[in-house]
């Protein structure tokens, strides 16, 4: 059984104030050279991942909310240090059956590819 991560942030935040794009875009070019499947998403719809801690941090802030999700816990840590605003945690009561079509169908990183 696969373990879900997730970093949260506001839109705004991570596609205008952090340079997620080229952080993301470097990351990749990293998994390339080792030969590494890509193991994060980076969703702008977090309402697929049908999660109540999220749920309730968007209803804190006033504008959407992104979720960058991993299977790598290492690589959402080092997100957290890079980024440093956001709102890292666990998924947890997932449909884990259904999430790996949901992330390919919604992802925003296979642009970046």
């Amino acid at each position: 059984m696969k373990n879900y991560y997730y970093a949260v942030a506001t839109k705004r935040f991570l596609f205008i104030e952090e340079p997620i794009e080229e952080i993301l875009r470097e990351r990749i070019n990293y998994y390339k050279r080792i030969s590494k499947g890509i193991d994060f998403w980076l969703l702008d719809n977090i309402e697929l991942l049908n999660n109540n801690e999220i749920f309730l941090l968007q209803e804190q802030f006033e504008e959407p909310l992104v979720a960058l999700i991993s299977t790598n816990l290492n690589f959402i840590n080092w997100i957290k240090l890079r980024v440093v605003y956001i709102k890292t945690g666990k998924l947890q009561n997932i449909d884990i059956a259904n999430l790996d079509t949901k992330l390919v169908d919604n992802i925003i990183v296979k642009e970046l590819i």
